[in-house]
Protein backbone atom coordinates (compact mmCIF):
# COMPACT_ATOMS: atom_id res chain seq x y z
CA UNK A 1 0.00 0.00 0.00
CA UNK A 2 2.80 2.67 0.71
CA UNK A 3 4.39 1.61 -2.53
CA UNK A 4 1.02 2.36 -4.18
CA UNK A 5 0.63 5.61 -2.76
CA UNK A 6 4.19 6.65 -3.61
CA UNK A 7 3.78 5.95 -7.21
CA UNK A 8 0.71 7.95 -7.21
CA UNK A 9 2.29 10.95 -5.78
CA UNK A 10 5.35 10.45 -8.34
CA UNK A 11 3.07 9.90 -11.45
CA UNK A 12 1.11 13.35 -10.76
CA UNK A 13 4.81 14.59 -10.72
CA UNK A 14 5.26 13.54 -14.59
CA UNK A 15 5.35 16.30 -17.47
CA UNK A 16 4.27 15.20 -21.01
CA UNK A 17 7.19 14.41 -23.05
CA UNK A 18 8.05 16.47 -26.58
CA UNK A 19 10.51 14.64 -28.47
CA UNK A 20 12.91 15.02 -25.72
CA UNK A 21 15.34 11.96 -24.24
CA UNK A 22 13.24 10.25 -21.12
CA UNK A 23 14.15 10.54 -17.58
CA UNK A 24 13.76 8.32 -14.80
CA UNK A 25 13.09 10.42 -11.11
CA UNK A 26 12.17 7.10 -9.17
CA UNK A 27 12.06 3.17 -9.44
CA UNK A 28 9.07 2.27 -6.69
CA UNK A 29 8.73 -2.08 -6.13
CA UNK A 30 7.12 -3.54 -3.83
CA UNK A 31 7.80 -5.04 -0.39
CA UNK A 32 8.98 -8.72 -0.90
CA UNK A 33 9.63 -10.55 -3.36
CA UNK A 34 9.76 -7.01 -5.30
CA UNK A 35 8.21 -8.72 -8.60
CA UNK A 36 6.21 -5.38 -9.22
CA UNK A 37 8.07 -2.54 -10.29
CA UNK A 38 7.17 0.89 -11.32
CA UNK A 39 9.61 3.44 -13.09
CA UNK A 40 8.22 6.60 -12.89
CA UNK A 41 9.84 9.46 -14.61
CA UNK A 42 9.05 11.72 -18.34
CA UNK A 43 9.15 11.32 -22.52
CA UNK A 44 8.89 7.54 -22.17
CA UNK A 45 6.78 7.97 -25.43
CA UNK A 46 4.59 4.80 -25.82
CA UNK A 47 6.72 1.67 -26.64
CA UNK A 48 10.17 2.03 -24.96
CA UNK A 49 12.44 -0.87 -24.47
CA UNK A 50 13.20 -1.81 -20.44
CA UNK A 51 16.08 -3.16 -19.17
CA UNK A 52 16.60 -4.09 -15.59
CA UNK A 53 20.71 -6.01 -14.47
CA UNK A 54 21.03 -5.92 -18.04
CA UNK A 55 18.33 -8.07 -19.10
CA UNK A 56 15.07 -7.12 -21.30
CA UNK A 57 11.68 -6.58 -19.24
CA UNK A 58 8.43 -6.30 -20.78
CA UNK A 59 6.35 -3.84 -19.57
CA UNK A 60 2.52 -4.47 -18.38
CA UNK A 61 1.55 -0.94 -18.52
CA UNK A 62 3.14 2.39 -20.80
CA UNK A 63 2.29 6.07 -20.42
CA UNK A 64 4.36 9.48 -21.23
CA UNK A 65 5.38 9.94 -17.28
CA UNK A 66 5.29 6.18 -15.80
CA UNK A 67 5.88 2.32 -16.85
CA UNK A 68 4.57 -0.92 -15.14
CA UNK A 69 6.03 -4.09 -15.37
CA UNK A 70 7.00 -7.38 -13.26
CA UNK A 71 10.00 -9.06 -12.84
CA UNK A 72 11.33 -12.72 -12.32
CA UNK A 73 12.12 -13.33 -8.90
CA UNK A 74 14.75 -15.61 -10.79
CA UNK A 75 16.69 -11.99 -11.67
CA UNK A 76 17.33 -11.39 -7.83
CA UNK A 77 19.97 -13.54 -6.23
CA UNK A 78 19.92 -14.41 -2.86
CA UNK A 79 22.58 -11.97 -1.33
CA UNK A 80 23.73 -10.80 2.25
CA UNK A 81 23.80 -7.35 1.50
CA UNK A 82 21.86 -4.67 -0.44
CA UNK A 83 21.24 -5.26 -4.18
CA UNK A 84 22.11 -2.38 -7.26
CA UNK A 85 20.11 -3.11 -10.08
CA UNK A 86 20.54 -0.34 -12.98
CA UNK A 87 17.06 0.15 -14.42
CA UNK A 88 17.93 1.64 -17.85
CA UNK A 89 14.68 2.92 -20.50
CA UNK A 90 15.59 3.82 -24.41
CA UNK A 91 13.37 5.63 -26.63
CA UNK A 92 14.38 6.70 -29.80
CA UNK A 93 15.31 10.25 -27.98
CA UNK A 94 17.50 8.62 -26.07
CA UNK A 95 18.51 6.62 -23.14
CA UNK A 96 17.78 7.00 -18.83
CA UNK A 97 19.50 5.01 -16.60
CA UNK A 98 18.36 4.50 -12.83
CA UNK A 99 19.96 3.05 -9.60
CA UNK A 100 17.39 0.86 -8.14
CA UNK A 101 18.52 -0.25 -4.46
CA UNK A 102 17.16 -3.51 -2.57
CA UNK A 103 17.12 -4.92 0.42
CA UNK A 104 19.47 -8.07 0.71
CA UNK A 105 17.16 -11.53 -0.22
CA UNK A 106 18.06 -14.95 1.43
CA UNK A 107 17.83 -18.16 -0.14
CA UNK A 108 14.09 -19.88 -0.96
CA UNK A 109 13.11 -21.90 1.94
CA UNK A 110 11.99 -25.44 1.60
CA UNK A 111 8.32 -25.84 0.29
CA UNK A 112 6.50 -27.06 3.18
CA UNK A 113 4.75 -30.70 2.60
CA UNK A 114 2.17 -29.20 4.75
CA UNK A 115 -1.76 -27.61 3.20
CA UNK A 116 -4.03 -25.82 4.64
CA UNK A 117 -7.62 -27.00 4.59
CA UNK A 118 -9.90 -26.57 1.28
CA UNK A 119 -12.27 -23.63 1.46
CA UNK A 120 -15.73 -23.41 1.31
CA UNK A 121 -16.57 -23.80 -2.67
CA UNK A 122 -18.05 -20.09 -3.52
CA UNK A 123 -21.67 -19.60 -4.86
CA UNK A 124 -22.76 -20.70 -8.49
CA UNK A 125 -22.37 -18.28 -11.07
CA UNK A 126 -24.99 -16.98 -13.17
CA UNK A 127 -25.94 -19.15 -16.71
CA UNK A 128 -24.28 -18.33 -19.52
CA UNK A 129 -25.76 -16.40 -22.78
CA UNK A 130 -27.44 -19.07 -25.21
CA UNK A 131 -24.64 -20.78 -27.60
CA UNK A 132 -25.40 -19.91 -31.13
CA UNK A 133 -27.75 -21.98 -33.24
CA UNK A 134 -26.54 -25.45 -35.04
CA UNK A 135 -26.18 -25.93 -38.16
CA UNK A 136 -29.96 -27.27 -39.98
CA UNK A 137 -29.87 -30.97 -40.00
CA UNK A 138 -29.90 -33.38 -43.69
CA UNK A 139 -33.29 -33.62 -45.24
CA UNK A 140 -34.67 -37.17 -44.55
CA UNK A 141 -35.42 -39.60 -47.08
CA UNK A 142 -39.11 -39.50 -48.49
CA UNK A 143 -41.23 -42.03 -48.19
CA UNK A 144 -43.41 -44.33 -50.36
CA UNK A 145 -47.10 -44.59 -49.66
CA UNK A 146 -49.98 -45.88 -50.83
CA UNK A 147 -53.56 -44.53 -51.55
CA UNK A 148 -56.86 -45.57 -52.68
CA UNK A 149 -58.58 -45.36 -56.48
CA UNK A 150 -59.35 -42.02 -55.48
CA UNK A 151 -55.74 -41.48 -54.69
CA UNK A 152 -56.73 -40.66 -51.20
CA UNK A 153 -53.79 -41.26 -49.07
CA UNK A 154 -53.76 -44.76 -46.66
CA UNK A 155 -50.45 -44.58 -45.16
CA UNK A 156 -46.79 -44.46 -45.30
CA UNK A 157 -45.19 -47.82 -46.41
CA UNK A 158 -43.04 -49.43 -43.38
CA UNK A 159 -41.97 -51.75 -45.15
CA UNK A 160 -42.60 -54.54 -48.23
CA UNK A 161 -43.61 -57.78 -46.70
CA UNK A 162 -43.98 -59.22 -50.97
CA UNK A 163 -44.16 -58.06 -54.42
CA UNK A 164 -47.86 -57.41 -53.41
CA UNK A 165 -48.00 -56.43 -50.26
CA UNK A 166 -47.19 -53.63 -48.04
CA UNK A 167 -47.09 -52.74 -44.00
CA UNK A 168 -48.08 -49.48 -43.48
CA UNK A 169 -48.63 -47.24 -41.33
CA UNK A 170 -52.99 -45.99 -40.99
CA UNK A 171 -53.50 -42.86 -39.15
CA UNK A 172 -57.27 -43.25 -37.85
CA UNK A 173 -57.22 -39.64 -36.21
CA UNK A 174 -54.86 -36.82 -35.43
CA UNK A 175 -53.72 -38.82 -31.80
CA UNK A 176 -53.39 -42.53 -33.13
CA UNK A 177 -51.80 -44.28 -35.61
CA UNK A 178 -52.14 -47.99 -36.28
CA UNK A 179 -50.25 -50.78 -38.61
CA UNK A 180 -52.46 -52.29 -41.31
CA UNK A 181 -51.41 -54.45 -44.50
CA UNK A 182 -51.78 -53.09 -48.05
CA UNK A 183 -52.70 -55.08 -50.69
CA UNK A 184 -54.20 -54.52 -54.05
CA UNK A 185 -57.50 -54.81 -53.42
CA UNK A 186 -58.13 -55.12 -49.94
CA UNK A 187 -56.95 -53.06 -46.67
CA UNK A 188 -56.70 -55.80 -43.45
CA UNK A 189 -54.98 -55.47 -39.44
CA UNK A 190 -52.61 -57.78 -38.44
CA UNK A 191 -54.12 -59.11 -35.33
CA UNK A 192 -57.06 -61.87 -34.71
CA UNK A 193 -59.93 -60.41 -33.49
CA UNK A 194 -61.37 -63.31 -30.67
CA UNK A 195 -64.10 -63.84 -28.47
CA UNK A 196 -64.95 -65.64 -25.19
CA UNK A 197 -68.45 -66.96 -26.54
CA UNK A 198 -68.43 -69.84 -29.04
CA UNK A 199 -70.15 -67.82 -31.77
CA UNK A 200 -68.58 -64.19 -31.72
CA UNK A 201 -70.61 -62.69 -29.77
CA UNK A 202 -69.95 -60.29 -26.42
CA UNK A 203 -66.93 -58.26 -25.83
CA UNK A 204 -64.30 -58.72 -28.79
CA UNK A 205 -60.60 -59.05 -27.52
CA UNK A 206 -57.50 -58.42 -29.33
CA UNK A 207 -54.47 -60.54 -28.61
CA UNK A 208 -52.60 -62.58 -26.92
CA UNK A 209 -50.13 -59.98 -24.87
CA UNK A 210 -46.69 -61.53 -24.38
CA UNK A 211 -45.44 -60.77 -20.81
CA UNK A 212 -43.25 -57.64 -20.67
CA UNK A 213 -44.36 -56.74 -24.45
CA UNK A 214 -44.60 -53.11 -25.49
CA UNK A 215 -45.92 -51.66 -28.93
CA UNK A 216 -45.24 -48.21 -30.52
CA UNK A 217 -48.21 -48.72 -32.13
CA UNK A 218 -51.56 -50.89 -30.43
CA UNK A 219 -52.61 -53.89 -32.52
CA UNK A 220 -55.71 -53.68 -34.49
CA UNK A 221 -58.45 -56.27 -36.43
CA UNK A 222 -60.77 -55.74 -39.53
CA UNK A 223 -61.41 -59.41 -39.44
CA UNK A 224 -65.10 -58.87 -39.02
CA UNK A 225 -68.63 -58.14 -41.00
CA UNK A 226 -69.50 -54.94 -42.08
CA UNK A 227 -65.21 -53.38 -42.72
CA UNK A 228 -65.10 -51.96 -39.39
CA UNK A 229 -61.67 -51.44 -37.62
CA UNK A 230 -61.38 -52.47 -34.15
CA UNK A 231 -58.14 -51.30 -32.01
CA UNK A 232 -57.04 -52.71 -28.58
CA UNK A 233 -57.19 -50.61 -25.92
CA UNK A 234 -53.36 -50.46 -24.77
CA UNK A 235 -54.05 -47.83 -22.25
CA UNK A 236 -55.69 -50.18 -19.90
CA UNK A 237 -54.24 -53.21 -18.67
CA UNK A 238 -54.25 -56.76 -20.67
CA UNK A 239 -57.06 -59.17 -18.67
CA UNK A 240 -56.45 -63.02 -18.49
CA UNK A 241 -59.39 -64.89 -20.80
CA UNK A 242 -60.17 -68.23 -22.88
CA UNK A 243 -60.60 -67.40 -26.47
CA UNK A 244 -63.31 -70.11 -27.70
CA UNK A 245 -64.25 -68.19 -31.29
CA UNK A 246 -62.76 -65.40 -33.41
CA UNK A 247 -63.09 -64.35 -37.07
CA UNK A 248 -60.96 -65.94 -39.53
CA UNK A 249 -60.24 -64.05 -43.02
CA UNK A 250 -60.91 -66.45 -46.30
CA UNK A 251 -58.04 -65.08 -49.03
CA UNK A 252 -60.40 -67.05 -51.70
CA UNK A 253 -63.57 -65.01 -51.33
CA UNK A 254 -62.21 -62.05 -49.53
CA UNK A 255 -64.73 -62.31 -46.38
CA UNK A 256 -64.13 -63.00 -42.96
CA UNK A 257 -66.58 -65.41 -40.62
CA UNK A 258 -66.47 -66.61 -37.41
CA UNK A 259 -65.23 -69.74 -36.30
CA UNK A 260 -64.53 -71.98 -33.07
CA UNK A 261 -61.53 -72.48 -31.74
CA UNK A 262 -60.51 -74.81 -28.94
CA UNK A 263 -60.19 -73.45 -25.65
CA UNK A 264 -56.85 -70.91 -25.18
CA UNK A 265 -56.22 -69.01 -22.07
CA UNK A 266 -53.95 -66.63 -22.31
CA UNK A 267 -53.95 -62.34 -21.41
CA UNK A 268 -55.64 -59.76 -24.10
CA UNK A 269 -57.02 -56.12 -24.29
CA UNK A 270 -59.80 -55.00 -24.85
CA UNK A 271 -61.35 -54.47 -28.16
CA UNK A 272 -63.44 -51.82 -29.66
CA UNK A 273 -64.29 -50.12 -32.95
CA UNK A 274 -62.81 -47.40 -34.22
CA UNK A 275 -63.21 -46.70 -37.85
CA UNK A 276 -65.07 -47.43 -40.84
CA UNK A 277 -62.52 -48.76 -43.78
CA UNK A 278 -64.89 -48.53 -45.97
CA UNK A 279 -63.86 -45.05 -46.62
CA UNK A 280 -61.17 -46.10 -48.50
CA UNK A 281 -61.99 -47.58 -52.20
CA UNK A 282 -60.16 -50.71 -53.92
CA UNK A 283 -58.15 -50.91 -56.05
CA UNK A 284 -54.76 -49.85 -53.79
CA UNK A 285 -51.72 -48.94 -55.15
CA UNK A 286 -48.16 -47.39 -53.94
CA UNK A 287 -46.49 -44.39 -54.94
CA UNK A 288 -43.06 -43.69 -54.81
CA UNK A 289 -41.19 -40.57 -53.99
Amino acid sequence: MRALQVFASLVALATPAFAQAPTIRAVVHEDAPYTNIWIVGGNFGSSPTVTIAGYPALPLSVSNGAIGLQISEGLLPPSDTWLNLRVTVTTAAGTADFEMLLPARGPRGQQSIFFGDIGDAGPQGPPGPAGPQGLPGATGSPRAVVVDAAGQLVGSVVRMRAPESALVTLKVNDALTVLAEAHGDQLRATAPLVFESEDCTGQAWIGPVQAGAAALAPPASNDAPGGLLYIANTFAASSPITVRSQWNFDDASKTSSCASVSATAGNYFIAFPLVDLNRFAPPFRMLLP
